[in-house]
């Protein structure tokens, strides 16, 4: 679903099992209880999608695969099945269909654990520097420290 959401299109939890034999029909064709934990997932990430300010869509479906846009000065990073001790901070110069992002922009920083479904506010403030090989890096190339977790997100929001 975080994938789909990234790549800017609606998704939803269309995979389900039979419950008893093979004449049950599945969750979908006939609604009644789902049974799992999947469906607490995807409300967690209905939440991110609704505090975006608008629907995501890839920043540079060309160039990135992991960056969407939710407007200016709103980014999410997936990382998918990626393990990584640390993240430089860099965006693509393209935003999608909105404004390119331009040096000097102020960003925070939430690390979002998507399968345990938290968020947590990185202390850091980070500036963009000029675009270098069409991603802005932070001025200082600073990083951020990731728990080595598969299945986290970076929400990056600019400070006005």
């Amino acid at each position: 679903m975080w994938m789909g959401a990234i790549g800017g299109t609606y998704v939803t939890h269309g995979e389900s099992y039979l419950f008893k034999d093979a004449t049950d029909t599945i969750f979908w064709a006939k609604g009644g209880t789902f049974k799992g934990s999947s469906c607490k997932r995807a409300g967690f990430l209905r939440s991110i999608l609704e505090a975006s300010p608008g629907p995501l869509e890839a920043s540079d479906g060309s160039r990135d695969f992991l960056t969407a846009s939710g407007g200016d000065g709103h980014y999410i990073v997936y990382f998918g099945k990626e393990i990584n001790d640390a993240w430089y901070f860099n965006l693509p110069q393209r935003n999608g269909s909105f404004s390119r992002l331009t040096a000097g922009k102020k960003y925070k920083v939430e690390i979002i654990d998507t399968w345990d479904m938290t968020i947590q506010q990185v202390d850091e403030i980070y500036t963009t520097a000029p675009v270098e090989d069409y991603r802005l890096f932070d001025k200082d190339r600073k990083k951020i420290r990731l728990p080595m977790k598969p299945y986290l997100a970076l929400r990056i929001t600019e400070i006005k």
